[in-house]
């Protein structure tokens, strides 16, 4: 149960990053279509 608990929260943490650095970079991925997953 706590690997799942683990799992979410590396997920989470990973998606903020990946945001963030689209920000900056403001060439990713959502640009397209402004939604982010």
């Amino acid at each position: 149960m706590i690997e799942v608990l683990i799992v979410i929260g590396l997920f989470a943490s990973l998606m903020l990053v990946v945001d963030m650095s689209c920000e900056a970079e403001s060439s990713c991925h959502g640009s397209d279509h402004g939604t982010n997953l």
